[in-house]
């Protein structure tokens, strides 16, 4: 599918656009790709205008996402009940099991720095 920008730049997706299930008229890319690319229309700051294709992956590397279940916990948020497994109730549920896991190794992070410091004190 190919796009026009105002200043006459063209911008080819991938695939065709097809409605999102409950999205209020918005639209996905639907390809056999990355099941994980969609196409957005950014705040450019270089100028440029039109549509750009990300990864989640790349969201992931831009917010410094380093801990792997949170990355996992997103990354269902974000595709919930859009992808061949399971339902959007599983993919929540999934999303919750793998915060509850970032969380326990917080704690645990926190506690070991604590008792690092306790000992540096001393």
């Amino acid at each position: 599918m190919d796009f026009s920008g105002i200043d006459g730049s063209a911008y080819q997706i991938k695939g065709s656009l097809e409605p999102i299930p409950g999205g209020e008229g918005k639209t996905r890319v639907a390809k056999s790709g990355d099941k994980y690319d969609r196409t957005i229309f950014p705040k450019r700051v270089d100028g440029g205008e039109g549509p750009v294709i990300v990864d989640v992956y790349s969201v992931l590397d831009a917010f410094d996402v380093a801990s792997a279940p949170r990355a996992h916990a997103i990354k269902k948020l974000l595709a919930a009940g859009l992808r061949s497994k399971g339902s959007e109730l599983q993919d929540l549920r999934e999303a919750i099991d793998a915060i509850e896991r970032d969380i326990d190794l917080v704690v645990q992070r926190d506690a070991i720095r604590s008792q690092v410091i306790d000992e540096m004190v001393k």
